[in-house]
């Protein structure tokens, strides 16, 4: 309790008074004030969703070592700032992205998490798989199993097989 608050009042002070840091049970979320329903709980939830689809197939999991950051970036120029602070160039066509080095996924705040829902997802399942033991992020995981997890979780039937059941 006492590490997420550190780390709330952290992002708080990094990111400013543009910003509210939203704090779930697994994640910090800094994103434009007011915008907690449309950010913070849907990651959790599909926290929750990847935790059910590994769990019922047997996967021994451990739990992350720090808790699961998202900026959602508010502007473009914020968008560039964060990415280029995380070493990546021309980022402009991205929805999104999760970063090995920094642990966070970003976001573009002007774009709805509706329209960015597929690349959430692939993102949001990169930062579950990396900390919570199905891939490393500090060793050489084959690129497409890597990619091929994330993208596989695209799919609504698989991400949220409860509300997307398969045609019968």
């Amino acid at each position: 309790v006492d590490a997420m608050r550190s780390i709330r009042e952290h992002l708080q002070k990094l990111f400013g008074n543009r910003y509210e840091v939203s704090v779930t049970a697994n994640y910090v979320v800094v994103h434009p004030k007011g915008k907690r329903n449309e950010w913070a709980d849907p990651f959790q939830a599909l926290y929750g969703r990847f935790t059910h689809y590994f769990a019922v197939r047997g996967f021994e999991l451990h739990e992350p070592e720090f808790p699961l950051i998202v900026i959602v970036a508010e502007t473009p120029q914020e968008f560039d700032r964060i990415s280029a602070r995380d070493g990546l160039a021309n980022p402009e066509s991205w929805a999104g992205y999760y970063s090995q080095v920094s642990n966070w996924i970003v976001t573009k705040g002007w774009v709805s998490r509706q329209e960015a829902e597929s690349t959430l997802i692939h993102e949001a399942l990169h930062q579950y798989a990396f900390n919570r033991g199905l891939h490393r992020r500090y060793a050489i995981t084959p690129k497409w199993g890597v990619e091929g997890l994330a993208a596989m979780f695209e799919a609504p039937g698989v991400n949220d097989s409860r509300n997307h059941p398969a045609d019968k």
